[in-house]
């Protein structure tokens, strides 16, 4: 049992390998505790019981992740050893380990907003597959908006190593600095969303390698008030009957 990580668009990706697919499951949710802290120095204190329903197996793993790592964050604690069966579509689990403690150091906070967009793509597919059975959807990218990439750029005539925080700024990677370059791109920059305001266009566009911003680029319409401002100016119902309005 093993595993091994990948360069991910979003974020990071994890693969997990073992003679079964219990055991690849476990060897992932390792991998997922190793990014977190340093997975050795965990004591397996306190066990947490878990089971899932899920008869895809692409679906499960992502169910499985999300689950673990919304117990962690549940009981505030970090796990590093894991148990998992299988029963047709029914998995049963056990997540050892410990509290969050001053001797734990985190290395890496995991990426809230990717989970949830992994959790919401795989209720859509749930749904979506109990409409359509025959119908096949596939994530063509996913994006996030807050993150910290080692990545190479050219700095005063030279390329150098630097690490790329962004804020509030997904990234744009023009064609050939695309790792892995996935079919969705192969031709073109990576794909960005610059969402509108409610009621209006949203944009879809694509790296460029003229890019000043280290490959960065702007992810939404930006707020013309606080937020405090736009509660005293609209109300819910306001709004939707002002959606409507424009819709027709």
């Amino acid at each position: 049992m093993s595993s091994s990580y990948f360069e991910h668009d979003a974020d990071i990706g994890i693969i997990g390998y073992g003679l079964i697919i219990e055991q690849s499951f476990e060897a992932a949710a390792h991998a997922v505790f190793a990014i977190i802290t340093n997975i050795e120095a965990v004591h397996p204190r306190t066990v947490v019981a878990l089971e899932f329903e899920e008869s895809d197996l692409e679906l499960a793993l992502v169910v499985w992740l999300n689950l673990i790592l919304a117990k962690a964050r549940e009981f505030g604690m970090v796990f590093s050893h894991f148990y998992l069966q299988r029963q047709n579509d029914h998995w049963h689990a056990k997540a050892t380990g410990e509290k969050w403690r001053d001797g734990l150091e985190r290395d890496v906070e995991v990426n809230c907003a990717l989970t949830n967009r992994q959790i919401l793509t795989h209720l859509t597919l749930a749904t979506f597959a109990g409409i359509y059975p025959q119908a096949s959807l596939e994530t063509l990218f996913d994006i996030s908006h807050n993150t910290c990439k080692e990545e190479q750029h050219e700095v005063d005539g030279k390329t150098r190593w630097l690490y790329v925080h962004r804020k509030e700024a997904p990234r744009a990677l023009s064609h050939p600095d695309i790792p892995g370059c996935r079919r969705a791109t192969a031709t073109v920059g990576q794909p960005v969303i610059i969402g509108g305001s409610m009621g209006t266009g949203s944009y879809i566009l694509a790296g460029s390698s003229h890019n000043q911003a280290f490959a960065s680029c702007s992810h939404g319409a930006g707020r013309a008030m606080s937020r405090n401002q736009a509660l005293k100016q609209w109300n819910g119902r306001a709004l939707i009957d002002d959606l409507e309005r424009k819709a027709s």
